[in-house]
Order: structure tokens, then sequence, then C-alpha cells
């Protein structure tokens, strides 16, 4: 009899429902895996409802100050990036396209659809859609079950976060397939379950008097998978919001200087932004608003006096 075999990865300790190749070869049996076409509707593309202001050094420059789209009054709800990324390209993963071989691509989801193509169906049809699954990049291949409507997409649960490759093999009407992956064979295509923010180190701003005066913002983001535009940088004159953007999603400068301008409110909250691949966002903000008084007191003599006699003598 074939006996299931559940597999924990060596990093996180992830457990899937499936067999070896060896049993899977010779089971007609389908494991835990329950999805199918139609199980899983993916969250839209991510699209910035926000204003936008380029940055320049470390210095503002542009106007967008007070120019921007203001975001919710509340927390950010951000939806996550289109759903197929890899490095700082994406892939249509909803489209239908075919992706490289061997391409990593990231999700926030543990739950995900993998879209597949059947070619060269004889006249026997197909009997069998069966995926294959790896935590080691081949060195061993574990069965995660059948699709069982014979029909893309294939819906998997990887239980969490992690990196996992896969492999599918297809058996036509008599039950003849390719053989299952072997050690060693890498995988078809890779995807990164990763639904852990980035980490914010956001430091208390400073007030610098030099000139007009400057308001400095500094920062630390921390992420295992991060996006190519990664920061927002955004200003209320109350913790409740509205929030406008300072400036867009842009590169990490990790720091900026905001000049203190004429008409600017006299007290300032900072909120910063962070996003991933995954789409995880992560926000911090100050917990003590910014005071900005633009007055410059002024002084002048008026004339000589006795010295007081309260006033300690040397």
């Amino acid at each position: 009899p074939v006996v299931n075999q559940v597999a924990q990865s060596p990093q996180i300790g992830i457990a899937f429902p499936y067999e070896s190749p060896a049993a899977a070869s010779s089971s007609g049996q389908n494991s835990a895996l329950t999805g199918g076409s139609g199980g899983l509707t993916l969250p839209p593309p991510y699209h910035a409802q926000v204003g936008h202001t380029a940055f320049s050094g470390t210095t503002h420059t542009s106007s967008g100050m007070f120019g921007g789209t203001p975001t919710a009054n509340v927390q950010p709800s951000y939806s996550q990036p289109p759903f197929s990324q890899q490095g700082n390209g994406l892939f249509a993963g909803n489209s239908g396209s075919a992706l490289p071989p061997g391409a990593t691509q990231i999700v926030n989801n543990r739950v995900f659809d993998i879209a597949y193509q059947v070619e060269d169906v004889g006249p026997s049809g197909v009997s069998c859609v069966e995926l294959f699954v790896t935590e080691n990049n081949g060195r061993e291949w574990f069965r995660y079950g059948n699709d069982v409507d014979l029909q893309s997409p294939f819906q998997v649960d990887s239980r969490g976060e992690g990196t996992f490759g896969f492999a599918v093999r297809v058996k036509n009407g008599l039950g003849f397939s390719e053989a299952p992956p072997q050690p060693g064979e890498f995988p078809s295509i890779v995807i990164t379950v990763d639904q852990s923010p980035p980490t914010i180190e956001f430091a208390p701003p400073q007030v610098l008097p030099s000139g007009q005066g400057k308001i400095r913002l500094q920062w630390r983001v921390t992420d295992a998978n991060p996006a190519t535009a990664p920061v927002r940088l955004e200003y209320s004159v109350s913790t409740a919001g509205p929030w406008n953007p300072v400036f867009d999603w842009q590169m990490d400068p990790h720091s900026f200087e905001l000049p203190i301008q004429p008409g600017m409110p006299t007290a300032l909250h900072f909120r910063l932004l962070a996003r991933d691949l995954a789409g995880n966002v992560a926000t911090a903000q100050t917990h003590q608003p910014v005071l900005i008084d633009q007055h410059r007191p002024t002084v002048k003599l008026l004339r000589v006096q006795p010295v007081s006699t309260t006033t300690q003598q040397f």
C-alpha cells in the first residue's frame, strides 16, 4: 500500500501533503489537494492612487509638498503588486503567457494558482495532471497531488512561507507519462511565499536651523525581497490624516531633508510606507508632531541703568 509522506522544510518546517515520486508513479489516489480551476481569485494589480513628487538628492525642491493627492484618513490599505514577479521585472501571471524556465515568482498568499498548458494531446486524451514539489531546488522531489478537473490552473496551499519549486507531469488516457522529476532535476518554476512586511526603523525628525531651516528625516528599511521602488514618505497635520505625499514610491534614499517653506503648518506628522516584491506593506510614523516656528525673535538694547542690588557681586 502507498503511504502518504509529509516532508518538512529544512529551514522553517512547512509541511506539504505529498508523496514521493516513486509512490506517485504507482498510486492512483489523489492527495489532499482539492483545488482546480477557478478556486482562487487573485487580487487586482497595484495602482497607487496618490500624487507624485520627484526626489532629487537629499533636498526637496518640488512644489508637490502641498499639491499631492491625499490618501485615506485611516491606515493605508494597498493591494499587492501584479501576481508574478522576478527580480526587477514583472511577469503577467494572469495573462496566460509562458514564464522563463526556472523563473522565481513572489506572492504574499500561501494559497496560489499555478497555470499550465497541456500540449500534444493524442486520441486517448488526458487522464491525469500531477504536480511535484521541491523545497531544496531539486535535490529531493515529492508528489503534491493531482489536478482533479484536469484544467488549468492548479491550486496550491504552501501552508506557510518559504521557497518552493514545481514541476508538472501529464498522463494520457492509457496512463503513459514522462517520468517523475528525479533528484538533481531543476524545477520548472520557483515560487517564494513571503507574508512578512518590511521592518522600518524611523528616527525622530530633526529641525536644522541653518538658512530657512530644514526637517531631516532618517530611516532604515530591511526586507528579504525589497521592491524596486520600496518607500513612500507622507505628511499630515494630524495623526488621523489625511496623508499627503512628500514623495511617491521610489528607490530608498534612506534619508530626506525637507526645506521649511513660508506658509507651512506649525506642526507636521510624518509617515513612511515600505513595501516588498510580494506586496506586503509596513508603516511607521512620528509619535510627536514636528514643531515648525518660522518666527525669528529680535531684540534691541534700551538704556544703561544702575546695577541691581540683587545682582551678585564679583
